[in-house]
């Protein structure tokens, strides 16, 4: 592929990104040898989700670490760092263990148009995995 093909492949997936919306970031947790222990990430969400409604996403879990025991999922969704809706899961993470799930959170009718940051956290005694995306809504 020549260099004017790349550029336009790459300028056409930044196009698609901003179309659609969304910013994607997820970090993990490291112990003090920097070895990753814990790491989280949003995989799908729906879109458009309706006000009133919940909005379903999916996420990763990955244990490296072998906790063996419950760990807390905190989930937001948030505008202007104020949290409009929220929830939590506790997990349980055993061994070197990947999970996928899903859950939802709720929208409320009263909510306007804007950009918005669906929130997910995982806690484990003092270590802390993140990741968000962010997303329009149109009333």
């Amino acid at each position: 592929m020549n260099t004017k093909n790349t550029l336009t492949v790459l300028l056409s997936v930044i196009i698609l990104l901003g179309v659609f919306g969304f910013v994607v970031s997820a970090t993990g947790s490291s112990d003090s040898s920097g070895k990753t222990i814990l790491t989280i990430r949003i995989l799908d969400f729906e879109s458009p989700a309706k006000l009133g409604d919940f909005l379903n996403f999916k996420y990763y879990l990955r244990d490296v670490s072998g906790i063996n025991n419950n760990a807390a999922v905190n989930f937001n969704i948030e505008k202007d760092g104020k949290t409009i809706s929220s929830g939590s899961d506790t997990v349980y993470l055993s061994d070197v263990q990947n999970k996928t799930l899903n859950t939802k959170v709720f929208l409320p009718s009263s909510i306007k148009s804007g950009i918005y940051n669906l929130n997910i956290e995982i806690n484990y005694q003092g270590y802390a995995a993140k990741s968000y995306r962010t997303f329009e809504i149109v009333v």
